[in-house]
């Protein structure tokens, strides 16, 4: 029928879509090579395991599908043959874009995004809040520095599990300098070099954006000079010391391995403006730390300035809001509230007089309190959802251990390790039997089944 037909078409089309994904995923070729090879792996090997099809929807694309294959077939096929710093897919608007370098030590990816989210982004936060000037995306929304500060923060966790993909048991791939990447982000290592390309689209203004063009990983050769002579590992054969330079006769040169497994993933999960922000925030540390460090840029006076300098895609900054779009009564209304917020217990009667003002404006008494309305929770901070889910992060490798934090140690040696298991199933098992009115026992279940 015509309805089998299609859903034929669909999970077809799905099962290619996927099996491109896989091998982009893991930086395995897909122009060219072995045909017959490639074919015969995705015909009898790349198999349906579960499929879920949405039936309360109408949109074309309610079906889902995941598909698996030995992860040892999938590794036998060549990498590749784009050079590291061209791979993108044919098509993709950041081929004849422009590629700046960044190169910084691994453990230092932290220390710069936490510098520049707390002492760059929240200054000039709080600056906007307290200025008349409205801050916009190139396409007039507003831009939201929350969420610039929140992907700040996120990048080095990002990029921490961009590491942790690279080596065993993420991925086939087992070596001493696999080893090293897998330090990733908590290494102490500071002689352990991540070069990392950011590339733009070759657009100007409003419609730049930044990804990452390729990732670069030079282990510290003294390390890997020293694992030379130990390492037993038969997976293992390192193709950049040379002997010479194992037996001290010439110095030690830094090589790097390009880091290809999940780059379509890093660059999805820094998509957008925002990601492109951040990425230009990033390797933009040196130039802004330098001019804040001298006293040659003043971010209470200049952050104006600095904004349109260093944040790309540009915003566009206003002194005022747009007299078009906000009513004389809207102005007046936050300009009364601005003067009661700054209030103290005591009251005066220049105070009592707007208080007044404002309760004879229905308007303006609904916006007064509409900023007390959002709930406060009687929990800790670190106990929120945005909380819970860094650590979830972090156990899964992105940033630590989730033990190292206080909340979870707390909420595991009070709570969980104190529950007791047995106990609880004895006393579920006594509900459930004075609720059904018969022993719960197989013979009692089975003999009332039978009558």
């Amino acid at each position: 029928s015509a309805k089998a037909a299609s859903g034929a078409q669909t999970a077809s089309s799905i099962k290619e879509e996927a099996w491109k994904n896989l091998l982009s995923y893991l930086g395995k070729n897909t122009e060219g090579g072995n045909s017959f090879l490639f074919q015969k792996l995705y015909d009898d090997y790349f198999i349906e395991v579960t499929k879920k099809l949405n039936t309360n929807n109408s949109n074309p694309n309610n079906q889902k599908a995941l598909y698996a294959i030995r992860a040892s077939y999938i590794d036998s096929l060549p990498d590749a043959l784009r050079a590291y710093t061209e791979d993108f897919s044919s098509g993709s608007p950041y081929l004849s874009g422009n590629t700046t370098i960044l190169s910084l030590p691994m453990g230092e990816i932290k220390k710069r995004s936490e510098y520049l989210a707390n002492n760059v982004l929240r200054p000039i936060k709080n600056k906007i809040e307290s200025s008349k000037k409205t801050v916009e995306n190139a396409n007039g929304t507003d831009f939201d520095m929350d969420v610039q500060i929140l992907l700040m923060e996120d990048l080095p966790l990002i990029l921490g599990s961009f590491f942790g993909r690279q080596a065993f048991p993420s991925s086939m791939n087992r070596s001493r300098i696999h080893d090293f990447v897998l330090e990733g982000i908590n290494t102490t290592d500071l002689e352990h070099i991540v070069q990392i390309g950011i590339k733009d689209n070759a657009e100007v203004g409003g419609n730049v954006r930044e990804t990452v063009s390729y990732v670069l990983f030079s282990p510290n050769p003294q390390k890997l000079k020293e694992a030379e002579k130990q390492d037993s590992d038969l997976y293992y054969l390192d193709p950049y010391i040379t002997q010479e330079e194992m037996s001290g006769q010439s110095e030690l040169k830094r090589s790097a391995l390009p880091l290809r497994i999940g780059l379509p993933w890093l660059r999805g999960e820094l998509e957008g403006v925002y990601g492109s922000r951040a990425l230009h925030l990033l390797l933009s540390y040196d130039k802004l730390k330098s001019k804040l460090d001298k006293s040659t840029l003043d971010i209470q006076k200049d952050w104006p300035e600095l904004m349109s300098k260093f944040i790309v895609p540009p915003v566009k900054i206003y002194h005022s809001k747009d007299p078009s779009l906000v009513s004389p009564e809207e102005l007046d209304c936050d300009e009364i509230i601005k003067k009661l917020n700054k209030t103290g217990p005591n009251t005066t009667l220049e105070e009592r007089e707007l208080m007044n003002k404002l309760y004879s404006s229905s308007e303006c008494a609904a916006k007064y309190f509409n900023q007390f309305k959002k709930p406060t929770p009687a929990v800790s901070p670190g106990m929120t959802k945005q909380e819970l889910e860094k650590k979830s992060e972090q156990a899964d490798g992105k940033g630590g251990s989730v033990l190292d934090n206080q909340y979870v140690k707390l909420l595991y040696k009070g709570f969980f390790n104190s529950l007791d298991v047995q106990g609880l199933m004895g006393l579920i098992m006594a509900c459930l039997q004075h609720k059904i009115g018969i022993p719960i026992t197989a013979e009692a279940i089975c003999e009332k089944i039978i009558v």
